[in-house]
């Protein structure tokens, strides 16, 4: 059964050093990652702070929805002063630090939403054993974790209720592997409600299992949906974020057949699950690269599309991908931002 998770804090409870040292130190068994799991009250909570009083959904006839998986966000001001420069009222996010070294032991989506005078919701996708990648751990090497938390979110300026994570595996996959740090805990999917008028939207920032292969993500998608059919089978909804559809065709090779972009579930099966949901994507998103080159000695992604919005219930318009850098042009992030205008 997929685990919901709806308590909600406001402030996340720290994990002892012991939970981390028990981590490390032990033998990386099923039993041990179960034992660390079920202790892990960080995985069973949302962290929410509302937003600024005043702000009114009521008044705006559009509302423009960011997606960006920010690569950890270790440039807090830079990357909330380019989500401010999108115009977004409400942004889908993943891959948010909260006490980790490689990004200054900052908590970043919450900085960052003070930065923007916005509320959010942070749900926890893995508690980090470790620096980072192999990479991070030899450049951040004799610095320490201070909360060690990673995971997704959802940054408004608009009142949203009832925040909801939907776990999208059964976790374990990523503590014994031999070539990264261990991690416990799995990939999720954030939610939230937003009200037009009488009518409930919600809104989910989803980030998907890059360890997997294109039938391990057409069961992550069908957790989403079966949750969302639960809610309501026709309620208006908007599903983003980082899918890692890593099979799709890449955009540079001269004999790409560009009809791909209406029938991606030849690639994907998970678009087909989206398409008999009542989902559509060819308005919400074009069909261009979201990853970019970031020429610090790792080897070039595969250009193609692995970061999507999905509407269903509601006119999408103004598909737009914005370069993540910074005014110097320094990257911010190994995906590019996206934005789309959604209205009922």
């Amino acid at each position: 059964m997929t685990k919901i998770v709806t308590r909600t804090l406001a402030d996340l409870p720290a994990l002892g050093p012991d939970f981390f040292a028990r981590g490390v130190e032990g033998e990386p068994t099923r039993a041990l990652y179960d034992k660390l799991a079920a202790e892990a009250e960080v995985l069973d909570a949302i962290e929410v702070r509302a937003a600024a009083a005043g702000n009114r959904l009521d008044l705006k006839k559009k509302v423009r929805v960011a997606a960006w998986n920010l690569e950890r966000c270790k440039a807090v001001e830079a990357s909330a002063k380019l989500l401010l420069e999108t115009g977004a009222d409400i942004a889908l996010v993943s891959e948010m630090d909260a006490g980790m070294a490689r990004s200054g032991n900052r908590h970043t989506i919450r900085e960052g939403a003070a930065t923007l005078d916005a509320g959010y919701a942070f749900a926890v996708e893995f508690i980090e054993l470790g620096l980072g990648t192999p990479e991070e751990e030899a450049h951040f090497a004799g610095k320490s974790n201070e909360l060690g938390l990673h995971g997704n979110g959802i940054v408004s300026t608009l009142p949203f209720r009832d925040p909801y994570a939907i776990r999208l595996d059964e976790g374990a996959i990523w503590f014994a592997l031999d070539w990264h740090h261990r991690r416990v805990g799995g990939r999720n999917a954030i939610g939230v409600t937003l009200d037009f008028g009488e009518t409930p939207v919600e809104f989910i920032s989803a980030h998907f299992e890059t360890l997997t292969k294109p039938e391990g993500r057409a069961l992550q998608i069908e957790r989403i949906l079966a949750f969302l059919e639960a809610r309501g089978p026709s309620r208006p909804a908007i599903i983003a974020g980082d899918f890692n559809a890593a099979t799709l065709p890449e955009l540079n090779r001269p004999d790409i057949d560009l009809a791909w972009f209406e029938r991606p579930e030849v690639y994907e099966p998970m678009f087909a699950a989206l398409r008999d949901a009542g989902f559509e994507w060819t308005t919400a998103n074009k069909p261009e690269q979201t990853r970019r080159v970031m020429n610090d000695g790792r080897p070039p992604p595969g250009i193609r599309r692995i970061d999507w919005f999905f509407t269903r219930g509601l006119r999408a318009s103004n598909p737009k991908t914005w370069p993540a850098v910074d005014e110097q042009g320094n990257p911010l992030s190994d995906h590019e931002l996206i934005t789309v205008d959604v209205e009922l």
